[in-house]
This record gives C-alpha cells, sequence and structure tokens, in this order.
C-alpha cells in the first residue's frame, strides 16, 4: 500500500513538472494544447494539494506554534507556488482564445502571465531542491532495488567504510536530481523570455502609436494623423499563438491587424 502510494505521488509529481515544462514550448504545441494542458495543470495541481491536505491543516494551525522551522519553509514555498499558479491559470484564461476578451490591458496580462510562468518555473526547482531526499528515496523504494550493507545489512566492521559511501550517493543522487531539472527549466524558460520581451516591446508600441495619433470628433468626422494609421486591433501581437485571428500576409513579424492600414 506505502509503494503505491509512493507511485502514485512520484506520477503526479513527475507530471505536473513535464506538463508545465511542455507548456513553455507554444511553437510546439500550439495555442488550443497549451490552453488545455494549462487548464489540466491547475487540476492537477489542485489534487496534488488536496492528496497533502492533512498536513496543510496541520501546518495551518500551528505555523505561528509548536511547528519545525522546516514545516514552516515547505508551507510558505506551497503558498507562493499556489499564487503563482494561481495567477498563471487566471491570466491565462483572460487572454485565452476561449473567451476572446476585447481587453484593453491584453498586454499587461500577457506579461503577468510569462513573467508569473517564468518565477513559478523558479520555485518548482526551489521545490525539488528542498524534496530531492524523499523523490530518491521514493525512486529507489518504487523502481529500484535496495544494495547490500544500505538497509542495514552491513556488518559492523564495516559500517565506518559504507556510511561515507552512502553519503556521497545521496550527495550524486542529489545533484543529478537537481541538475537535470535546473537545466530543464533553464531551457523551458528560454522559451518565454521572448515573449515577455515582446510583450513589453508591444506595451511601449502601443503607447508611442496611441500618442502619435490624434483624432478630432466633430459630429460624424474623425480623422487621424496626416499618416492615415488605422490599427483595427491593439493587442500587439508579434507572433502566432496569442490571438486566433492572427495572420501576418506580408511576412513583417508583426500581426496585420495590429498596422497602419
Amino acid at each position: 500500500m506505502k509503494l503505491n502510494s509512493h507511485i502514485k505521488h512520484l506520477t503526479i509529481d513527475a507530471g505536473l513538472f513535464v506538463g508545465f515544462w511542455l507548456a513553455f514550448w507554444l511553437d510546439l504545441t500550439g495555442l488550443a494544447l497549451h490552453q488545455w494542458l494549462g487548464v489540466a495543470l491547475a487540476a492537477a495541481a489542485v489534487y496534488h494539494l488536496l492528496l497533502h491536505q492533512k498536513w496543510v491543516e496541520a501546518v495551518s494551525e500551528r505555523f505561528f506554534g509548536r511547528t519545525s522551522a522546516q514545516a514552516r519553509r515547505y508551507y510558505i514555498l506551497d503558498v507562493l507556488l499556489m499564487a503563482g499558479f494561481s495567477l498563471i491559470t487566471i491570466t491565462g484564461l483572460l487572454i485565452s482564445s476561449w473567451l476572446n476578451l476585447a481587453l484593453a490591458d491584453f498586454g499587461l496580462l500577457r506579461l503577468l502571465h510569462v513573467w508569473s510562468s517564468i518565477l513559478t518555473a523558479g520555485l518548482v526547482v526551489v521545490k525539488i531542491a528542498l524534496h530531492s531526499g524523499w523523490i530518491n528515496q521514493a525512486l529507489h523504494r518504487s523502481f529500484g532495488r535496495e544494495r547490500a550493507g544500505a538497509a542495514g545489512g552491513v556488518s559492523a566492521g564495516a559500517a565506518p567504510r559504507g556510511a561515507p559511501r552512502l553519503l556521497n550517493a545521496e550527495r550524486r543522487a542529489f545533484l543529478k536530481l537537481v541538475g537535470v531539472t535546473g537545466v530543464a527549466t533553464l531551457i523551458a524558460v528560454s522559451r518565454a523570455l521572448p515573449g515577455a520581451v515582446e510583450a513589453l516591446a508591444g506595451d511601449e508600441a502601443q503607447a508611442s502609436a496611441a500618442s502619435s495619433q490624434t483624432v478630432s470628433l466633430g459630429g460624424a468626422q474623425s480623422s487621424a494623423l496626416s499618416s492615415g494609421c488605422v490599427v483595427r486591433c491593439d493587442r500587439g501581437c508579434s507572433y502566432p499563438g496569442h490571438c486566433r485571428r492572427y495572420t501576418d500576409s506580408n511576412q513583417n513579424g508583426r500581426c496585420d491587424l495590429g498596422e497602419c492600414v
């Protein structure tokens, strides 16, 4: 029963990490799959929290009382992760093609979505590092075999030599786990950084376009500046995946609906 519990927790945790990592590859998944993946990750995160509900309730009751410093650190980290996933989910739904909302602050919401994803990814790596001992132990119990001497089969005379080897093995396992997840997260985050930069550039371009246009309204007449620029969409999308109406017929890297006509 305990082994099945280890496997279940490992499967959920691994699924959350892989799914979260894959969500950064928008050009690979496409917008539709990205949105469904986000909803699935939110549901899996809630289920993960429910599995640890008793621990959460116990630490919540004793947070300012008699509880360990380690439990407080884990609790604060989990609160930050919950806030991060909540912000990712809410902003993702608001800018999704499902709702297709005409938002005045679309660029700001997109920026919050990208940066909350990046910061939450960093917190995930920290959580994996703090729980690396349990993860490696659960992996060993679930899929590996106990080594001779690791479970107390070493004689009293051999214990002093076996202890350093066991410590070195645990250190190597820690470095391997954190190294792999850390590098994978850095690769995923590198995919999101251009989107964050372009979101900032889109806001600046939109503000510049708004300041360069003067529209005088008199009765039924409205006139633009000498450029005659009319922007049909102010979302500032600069690459596919941010809006289902995105088109780029002139291949200049900007959505046609956000350019002058």
